[in-house]
């Protein structure tokens, strides 16, 4: 067998594998089937509920905890489906403060604009209106959404 050592030497890649296992971790306790695309299609996991549901999910981190900005960019392929939800991740694990956001409530809060490649990025910055608006889906808000889901459904 030939294995491939991770990456640590980059911050960012090492922050957002960490929040992508994190995130799989309670995808997992929660009894949710989880699968990981082996080629970068804008999605990081795809997850089944116990009724066989399927939901899209991107994770978006920042090492710090007292972090403001996270960027989501979309592809520009037409054709391929956005995310369902969003995690959204800052500070290391053991402080880690998190949400689990419908991709609807990212497209409403985030300021839309365009990256340097012409993708659709959006940006949420977490002023204090913001995070007033991301309330319920904060930690264990977000959890037991997605608990809900994994026995039964959730609403996208």
């Amino acid at each position: 067998m030939k294995l491939k050592k991770l990456n640590t030497k980059n911050e960012a890649s090492t922050t957002g594998r960490t929040a992508e296992l994190y995130f799989a971790s309670l995808m997992l306790s929660n009894g949710c089937e989880l699968y990981q695309p082996v080629v970068d299609v804008a999605i990081d996991y795809l997850a089944k509920s116990r009724k066989g549901t399927e939901v899209r999910f991107q994770c978006k981190s920042r090492s710090k905890l007292e972090a403001a900005v996270f960027d989501l960019s979309l592809p520009k392929d037409k054709k391929v489906k956005p995310p369902a939800h969003v995690f959204y991740m800052r500070g290391p694990v053991q402080d880690a403060e998190f949400w689990i956001v419908p991709f609807q409530q990212v497209k409403r809060l985030a300021r839309k604009g365009k990256g340097k490649t012409g993708r659709k990025n959006y940006r949420i910055c977490l002023t204090e209106r913001i995070l007033e608006e991301l309330r319920n889906y904060r930690r264990e808000y977000g959890l037991e959404e997605l608990k809900n889901w994994c026995l039964e459904e959730i609403k996208t």
